[in-house]
C-alpha cells in the first residue's frame, strides 16, 4: 500500500503479518487414557494455524492434520515446565473458551 506523507513524498506501508513455523511436541491423552507426545511441525501465519506430521516446506503436497483460524475465543494457558519421557519441556495449552473438550497442548524443549 502506498501512502503520501505530509511532505508530499510517497512511502510504502505494509502490515507486518506474524509468522512462525517450527517443530514442537504435541501432548495429550487419547481415548483410552494413554498419554502421547508426538513431534509435530507447527505453522502459524497471520491468524491461521496448521499442524503437520512433516515439514510442509520439504513436502509441499502434505495435508495438515489440524488447522484453524485464531479467533477471539482462543485461549492460551501457560502450564510451565513438565517432565515428559525423561526430559523437561515447557508446555502451553491452547483451547477454545466456548468448547473446552479439545484441550491440545504444545511444548518445546528447554
Amino acid at each position: 500500500m502506498r501512502v503520501m506523507d505530509a511532505g508530499g513524498s510517497e512511502r510504502s506501508e505494509e502490515k507486518e503479518r506474524f509468522e512462525y513455523f517450527g517443530w514442537v511436541y504435541h501432548l495429550g491423552v487419547n481415548s483410552i487414557r494413554h498419554q502421547y507426545c508426538h513431534l509435530r511441525f507447527l505453522y502459524i501465519r497471520g491468524k491461521y494455524v496448521a499442524m503437520y506430521k512433516r515439514d510442509p516446506h520439504q513436502s509441499p503436497s502434505i495435508k495438515p492434520i489440524r488447522k484453524g483460524a485464531v479467533g477471539s475465543t482462543l485461549m492460551v494457558e501457560e502450564k510451565g515446565r513438565r517432565k515428559v519421557n525423561n526430559g523437561d519441556l515447557y508446555v502451553l495449552r491452547f483451547y477454545n473458551r466456548l468448547d473446552e473438550t479439545k484441550k491440545g497442548e504444545v511444548s518445546y524443549g528447554l
